[in-house]
């Protein structure tokens, strides 16, 4: 399943180019419609978002894809005809589900998926990088490398410290009413966790709609969205250091602890940390949390038969906050 609404839209709509912005969990996408227009950087490259008949400034990433009941996408002059220069990159219009009359109706959606990367990233061997220091005119094996190297010991630095990630998804929804008024209300869970340890994302979201039916020429509405996200290890990334280590080095110390600094006798020994350090959290901390906000209310009235007219009023808020810390052991 994808695992949110600008995923779900690769490959399906000719014309629109849709680019997951980073590999860590809950990167955004990058959404191009008939390509890029401005040189002024992506945010002048955006399509506008509408979400039930309101611009959206939100991350597409705090739409729960079950709420979701359509996507139309325009893409040519249709777009700058009805929302003007704001629709000049294209516009996305999103349609999420309303209550329907009948008998209430409980559904339970939940899937659960195991990630890991696909392949490794290709470094030296340990005869190898032996041989490149050997020709290398500025750096010399050091003697733990000698010792590693005469005993036939190396360390796999990428298998020591990537790991299978996850993601799962739980969603629990109500809708129902009768013939003047429907309700629908849900809740979801959405979290995912990296295959590099300490990056993941998680969300918590509820919604809430509901239609009346005045009386036979007048309709009010109003639908809530409201979503909690929490990003965590978004600017950690020890995969540099992953592939630039020696494989001859000592990762682990006889008792079976960490070696802070692997390159005992390198000229680079005070700069190099060993990054299975990083794999602990206790020693380090990159959340960012993000409360988000969407309410839309509407008013419909019907003038004559076949001529209606309706008013929509939305608020767009979010609260977002970030902390950092690293210990004195990094």
């Amino acid at each position: 399943p994808a695992t949110d609404v600008s995923q779900a839209l690769q490959g399906r709509i000719a014309g629109v180019e849709v680019q997951r912005a980073g590999s860590r969990p809950g990167a955004g996408m990058r959404i191009r419609i008939r390509g890029s227009r401005s040189l002024g950087g992506d945010s002048a490259n955006e399509p506008l978002i509408v979400l039930d008949g309101i611009p959206y400034l939100g991350n597409l990433n705090s739409i729960n894809q079950g709420d979701i009941q359509s996507i139309d996408v325009l893409k040519d002059a249709s777009a700058t005809a009805i929302y003007g220069s704001r629709g000049s990159n294209g516009v996305i219009i999103i349609t999420t589900k309303r209550g329907k009359p009948g008998q209430n109706k409980v559904t339970f959606n939940s899937y659960y998926g195991i990630s890991s990367p696909l392949s490794k990233n290709e470094v030296f061997g340990p005869d190898e990088f032996a041989q490149l220091l050997s020709e290398s005119p500025v750096y010399d094996m050091t003697p733990t490398e000698q010792a590693s190297f005469d005993a036939g010991r190396s360390v796999d630095w990428q298998d020591l410290f990537i790991e299978n990630g996850y993601i799962t998804n739980h969603e629990l929804s109500m809708t129902g009413g009768s013939k003047r008024t429907q309700f629908l209300a849900s809740a979801n869970f959405f979290d995912e966790k990296g295959a590099m340890p300490g990056q993941s994302f998680s969300r918590y979201s509820l919604r809430l709609s509901m239609d009346h039916q005045v009386n036979d020429r007048i309709k009010l509405g109003f639908s809530t969205m409201t979503t909690y996200a929490r990003r965590e290890g978004e600017g950690r990334n020890p995969f540099s250091e992953l592939l630039n280590l020696s494989p001859l080095v000592e990762a682990f110390n006889a008792d079976g602890t960490i070696i802070k600094r692997p390159l005992v006798g390198h000229i680079d020994d005070i700069f190099v940390i060993n990054p299975l350090l990083q794999r602990d959290t206790d020693n380090w901390k990159d959340e960012r949390t993000r409360l988000h906000t969407f309410t839309s209310m509407y008013g419909e009235v019907e003038i004559i038969d076949g001529l209606k007219y309706r008013i929509n009023v939305g608020l767009d808020a979010s609260f977002e906050e970030r902390g950092q810390f690293t210990s004195g052991i990094l």
